[in-house]
Parts: structure tokens; C-alpha cells; sequence
């Protein structure tokens, strides 16, 4: 990047550095902690060059054009944090969600995919179970007038169009577990279904966690009600 600035160009590598960053533990090369902390680091560091950048130009030391434009690559990354940040703010801090809540379907194999020191797979408390109730009014197991063992192979279906990679089906049981991946980050959530047979029919219950984080930033909720929009379709 010869012909670029010095501003633009170190603001050009730190965003290179973000991408890594994300991708590092998108592709398990860096734990989450490494990478979030470097995340953070790089942000706050292209901020400061394009503040820094605007006030030499404003001092008549470049032009403004490059002091504008190195501030407005430093607040790029700052406004996406701060859409998750405003994100998280509006939804409960939680990351277990079922759309049963006195009996969340359970997890079999999920254990053996997960680190040490990540979140646990345990029924949630009563206390998260509450916050779930009373925010994710909507949430609710999806109820079919079909036979049980094809509303399980249509709640497959549902979940391989969806993307999710489904690692242990247990068709006599009439449950699979599945995991998915967030867009930013590669956060991954494991994902448990269980198929029940009713008078009528079948009931579906659908669980989703999150590996890591107190928070989800609502992405479980989000990911259960595609998977009901997807079904119902």
C-alpha cells in the first residue's frame, strides 16, 4: 500500500487483523478469549488513528479528505460492536432457550463436543427459565397432525435446509442433535429436537445453547423461531 496515506494504510492492516481475528476463531485456530481481547484491542486502536488522523488534518498537517476517510474506517467496527452491544442490551442475559420450559429436551452427545470451562448443558434454573418466559413470549413447541416418526423426519429436513450440522439422530427415540454456527465469530450453539407423539399428532420441542458467553444476544431465540417458520412452512 505504497500510495496510501500512513493513516489509511495502518487503518487498511488493522482491518485486516479484525478479519483475522474473527476468522482465527471462526476456524478454531484462536480460543474465544484471545480473539475477543484482540478484536477489542484493534478496534479501539483504528478509533484512535481516525481521531488522530482528523486532527492533524484539521491542523493542516494532510488533507482532509484523508483525515475524514481514516475516521470513517475507524468507525466502521465501532458501529457494528455497538449494534451487538445494543443488541444484547435489549434481550435477556441468557443463552439457554427451549420452547419447553418445564421439561427442556436433553442432550446426549452435545457433551462430548464442548471444552472445558464452557457453558453447561444441565436444565437451566428456575431464574433463567422466568426470563425466558417472560421475554420470549412467542416461543412456543410446534404441534402437527402427523404421525410422530414423520414429523421427526420432516423436523430433519427442516433443520439440514436451515444449515445446521446434525452430528446424533436417535430415530427410535425420536431426537437429533445438531450444531450451528453464528455469522460473526463462528460462535457455535449446540441444538437438541425431540418429537413426541399427542392424541392428535406430534409435538416438537427445539433447545438451543450457546457454547460460551453469558449472553446469546438473542440469537438462540432467533434460531428456534426460523427453525418453527421453517417447519410450518
Amino acid at each position: 500500500m505504497p500510495n496510501l496515506p500512513l493513516s489509511l494504510t495502518i487503518q487498511a492492516w488493522l482491518l485486516v487483523l479484525m478479519c483475522l481475528a474473527v476468522a482465527g476463531h471462526k476456524f478454531e485456530i484462536l480460543g474465544f478469549k484471545i480473539a475477543f481481547l484482540g478484536f477489542a484491542i484493534l478496534v479501539l486502536s483504528s478509533l484512535i488513528v481516525g481521531l488522530v488522523a482528523l486532527v492533524l488534518a484539521l491542523i493542516g498537517k494532510h488533507s482532509l479528505a484523508t483525515g475524514f476517510g481514516a475516521l470513517c474506517i475507524g468507525l466502521l467496527p465501532v458501529g457494528v460492536v455497538l449494534m451487538l452491544v445494543g443488541a444484547g442490551l435489549k434481550v435477556p442475559a441468557i443463552h439457554d432457550i427451549s420452547t419447553d420450559l418445564a421439561a427442556p429436551p436433553e442432550f446426549t452427545a452435545a457433551q462430548a463436543l464442548r471444552k472445558e470451562g464452557e457453558n453447561s448443558l444441565d436444565m437451566p434454573s428456575e431464574a433463567v427459565r422466568k426470563q425466558q418466559a417472560d421475554f420470549y413470549t412467542s416461543l412456543a413447541p410446534i404441534t402437527v397432525q402427523a404421525a410422530p416418526n414423520l414429523a421427526f423426519k420432516k423436523a430433519l429436513r427442516v433443520a439440514e435446509q436451515l444449515g445446521w450440522q446434525v452430528h446424533f439422530t436417535d430415530s427410535a427415540k425420536l431426537r437429533f442433535e445438531a450444531v450451528d454456527e453464528t455469522a460473526l465469530f463462528g460462535f457455535k450453539d449446540d441444538i437438541v429436537v425431540r418429537v413426541r407423539a399427542t392424541g392428535q399428532g406430534s409435538v416438537i420441542d427445539v433447545r438451543s445453547v450457546s457454547r460460551v458467553g453469558e449472553s446469546d444476544l438473542g440469537a438462540n431465540a432467533k434460531r428456534i423461531q426460523a427453525f418453527v417458520d421453517a417447519f410450518k412452512q
